[in-house]
């Protein structure tokens, strides 16, 4: 059986989601619409509340927020790993910890001299 167009939105919409870490209120906030659109977009077509997924939706959460870096993030059963998870899908830097690559730190500019009169 082939599934039809609005399934498939549907569906990649979905893995978008799971792959960014994303709830459904965080979808919404970043897309800006409300989080009852994001839950009738969700439902299958069978389902008389649902609302197709508009492609623009697709578009602007795949540039909105890349997918987080694997490297960086840590195990799923790793404390703290659905903080950093989150954090790179808002483009938050939050500081090194075990396992992770440090965080650089910013030069220190040397002190200007007086000039002596």
């Amino acid at each position: 059986m082939s599934l039809t167009i609005r399934e498939r939105r549907r569906l990649a919409f979905h893995r978008l989601m799971l792959d960014r870490g994303l709830t459904r209120q965080q979808t919404s906030e970043i897309l800006h619409v409300s989080f009852d659109t994001i839950k009738s977009w969700m439902k299958p077509e069978t389902s008389t509340s649902s609302n197709p997924v508009p492609e623009w939706a697709l578009e602007l959460l795949a540039l909105k927020v890349p997918v987080p870096d694997p490297v960086n993030m840590g195990e799923p059963g790793e404390i703290g790993y659905h903080r950093r998870l989150a954090a790179a899908a808002f483009g938050i830097r939050l500081p090194a910890g075990p396992g992770r690559a440090p965080a650089k730190k910013a030069k220190a500019k040397p002190a200007k001299k007086r000039a002596r009169r």
